[in-house]
């Protein structure tokens, strides 16, 4: 996954950068009258390019990364609500106890995967690969 940022700051071997985001209608929100708003988001990266403020740059992240990251995020505690879901309601419980037990599992999964995230979070920082044009 590439984007193009501008680098707000510079600390050491990691910048603090600014992508702005895109919209779903593909920055043309008067077609589809939604009413979003494409607002910049920042976050730090490492600086493998030697960026400095003010710099045009292309971020990259392993689209591996990407995806198992929102696998782990999105789809592993739903499918523990489900699986809890299913297996208290085909065990004869209410559907409210069901439900109960779907929200714990699914909450439980989502705290455990949040670990996991903050153990793991070195591997899950963007690098600047390369400066598109210098701040003069």
């Amino acid at each position: 996954m590439r984007e193009t940022g501008i680098v707000k700051s510079v600390d050491g071997e990691t910048c603090i950068c600014a992508v702005k985001r895109k919209s779903a209608c593909g920055e043309n929100c008067a077609s589809c009258k939604a009413a979003c708003s494409s607002r910049e988001h920042t976050f730090s990266a490492k600086n493998l390019a030697g960026a400095q403020a003010g710099d045009t740059v292309i971020i990259e992240m392993g689209t591996k990364k990407v995806l198992a990251s929102a696998f782990l995020v999105y789809i592993v505690p739903l499918v523990a609500f489900l699986l809890g879901l299913s297996y208290f309601f085909e065990t004869g419980k209410s559907e409210l106890v069901s439900v109960f037990w779907g929200l714990v599992l699914g909450s439980a999964a989502w705290i455990l995967v949040s670990f996991y995230g903050r153990w793991r979070k070195e591997e899950l920082v963007p690098e600047i690969v390369e400066i598109v044009t210098k701040n003069t």
